[in-house]
This record gives C-alpha cells, structure tokens and sequence, in this order.
C-alpha cells in the first residue's frame, strides 16, 4: 500500500449479532507512530493492550462506518472518542487527536463484516486513498471467496452424509462404490493394475485389454474377496 513510512492500520471486526466492533493494529505495528502511541499507552496503563471491543454505535464515525456502510475520512479524535477511557485520552491520545484517519468498510452483498482503518500524522494524498481503497477491495474479493469455499465444503459435506446414507440402505449394493476415485494402483495375485496409467500387468507382462475389459478388472479387483452379481457388475461397468 502506498503509505507514508509512519502510517498503520487498524482492522475493526463488525459482530452484527452484539452490533459491537473489535478495533485492533494489523499493521505498520514496527512503525514508528505505532511504537509512539504503544509506548505512551502502556506508561500510564500498564494493562493496556491495542485492541478494544465497543458497540458500533459508540461514535458517528463508527455509526457511519457499520450502520451506514459508508466510508469516512476523519481525525484520529473523532474514532477514539467513546472509544478509549477519557484518561487514556487525555495521557496518550491527546496529542494523536489531529491524526488523519480513513476508514472503509469490507461490504460482501451489502453486510459489513469489517472495516480497516488507516492512520497517519499527515492528511492522506489522493493516490494514497486509491491505494486504500484498492487494498480493500482485494480483501473484500478474499473475504467474500473464503466465505464461498466455507459454503461448498458445507454443502460436500452434507451431500457426503447423504450419499452414504443411500449405500447403507440400498438391498442390491449399486451405488457402494467406495474405491471408485482412488488413483492408488490395485492388485491381487500377480495382477497388478494402474489406474493414472490405464495399464494392466500379469507376472510383469503387460496385459492387452480393451477399455471395457479395463473397467471390468478394476471393478473386480475393488471386491477382490466379494462375489459381485450380474445386476452389480452392469451398474458398475
């Protein structure tokens, strides 16, 4: 991002649940803005930790953030306020109030999930508000397809769930096809058969088969010990 060398960020997690906001540095934490504010922090409150859990109404910047999905550039006292106990303000923060802040909200079918906020002593430049907003968008494009694969590895699943539930209860043993996608090769005896080839040894010497007779000798070594039936070997093959 193109950032001034002393600006950081913050990431403001958005339970819309509680309607609370979790305000935490991400990064920049090595800046030296960052170590400033840290440092003070710490002096006057040993048990200060960066990062904080209010309700998203605790201010208008983050009412305009999460309940009005809007972007906002604002001072740094605008976002602390409500935000910080007043005597952490009032020991620390003060003298951060005029920072110059941004902060863009991480929208995926028109819900906030979160939002970053970006921190520096000086008032950003257009190019650098470009940069934020297209860093943004990159976590947003991130987020929305982690959200995806969470939603087809639940779905996988269910269906899992539901096709072992159709082989357990089916009389005739048509769809238990357990083996069918491995890859690993099969044997049994001095037959030997690979499937990522499509090659089939005796003894060592390679086998001549045709594509059906292929797919009968994998089907019959995946139930090497089970005599299969004629309606089971036709569903199959």
């Amino acid at each position: 991002m193109d950032q001034t060398s002393a600006a950081f960020a913050c990431l403001a997690t958005f339970d819309s649940e509680s309607d609370s906001v979790t305000i935490g540095a991400v990064s920049g934490i090595n800046s030296s803005l960052f170590s400033q504010i840290n440092n003070s922090a710490r002096r006057s409150h040993v048990d200060w930790v960066p990062s904080i859990t209010v309700g998203a109404t605790a201010n208008t910047a983050l009412e305009t953030i999460f309940h009005g999905k809007s972007s906002i550039s604002m001072t740094a006292s605008e976002i602390i306020d409500e935000v910080l106990p007043h005597s952490l303000i009032n020991s620390t923060f003060d003298q951060f109030k005029d920072h110059s802040c941004v902060g863009i909200p991480i929208l995926i079918n028109n819900k906030v999930y979160a939002a970053i906020v970006f921190v520096a002593p000086t008032r950003f430049l257009k190019p650098q508000l470009e940069s934020f907003q297209a860093y943004v968008d990159k976590a947003t494009d991130s987020l929305a397809r982690l959200f995806c694969e969470r939603r087809l590895t639940d779905q996988i699943e269910k269906l899992t769930q539901e096709r072992r539930q159709i082989q357990t209860v089916d009389p005739l043993g048509l769809t238990q096809r357990t083996d069918s996608i491995s890859r690993s090769p099969r044997s049994f005896g001095e037959i030997r058969l690979s499937i990522e080839t499509q090659t089939a040894t005796r003894g060592g010497r390679e086998l001549n088969l045709t594509k059906r007779e292929f797919d009968l000798l994998n089907t019959f070594l995946q139930s090497a010990e089970t005599a299969l039936s004629r309606v089971q070997i036709i569903s199959r093959v």
